[in-house]
């Protein structure tokens, strides 16, 4: 070591060099990949677009179930057939 380098700053082989350079390239690398992961999460978190269609399938879902649930009620108590009974009664009657 010579009198003019100043202590810690001793001269690096090459492969320490191109080892710190490759170090410096994937951390920079890194923080940029997670500054992109992290900037889509919060655009998708922000972003209301298809909000007014997604409670609108949830609801015709909601809808769909309760409707599913009387029919499997009214199947077994033959009310089915009372329904279907009027509603032939009232196509007869319009058609005269």
């Amino acid at each position: 070591m010579s009198e003019r380098t100043p202590p810690g700053h001793e001269p690096r082989t090459l492969k320490e060099r191109l080892v710190d350079n490759m170090t410096r390239r994937a951390v920079a690398a890194q923080i940029a990949v997670t500054g992109m992961i992290l900037g889509a999460f919060d655009r998708l978190k922000n972003d209301d677009r298809g909000q007014g269609s997604v409670e609108y399938v949830g609801i015709i879902l909601v809808v769909v179930a309760i409707v599913l649930a009387v029919v499997a009620l009214v199947k077994g108590s033959g009310i089915d057939q009372v329904i279907i009974d009027a509603i032939k009664t009232a196509i007869e009657s319009i058609n005269g």
